[in-house]
């Protein structure tokens, strides 16, 4: 009974992954994502 479980989750994982990316970029797109700026350190 317990071999259907980890099939369960695979696909429960694919359907939730793909809703969370779709709605990441569907606010992306309305906010404008997320910006930052990397700087090389000089040596110490």
């Amino acid at each position: 009974m317990l071999w259907w479980m980890p099939l369960l989750y695979a696909i429960f994982g694919f359907i939730f992954t793909f809703l969370g990316a779709w709605i990441y970029n569907g606010v992306t797109g309305w906010i404008g994502g997320i910006e930052f700026t990397l700087a090389e350190r000089g040596e110490d």
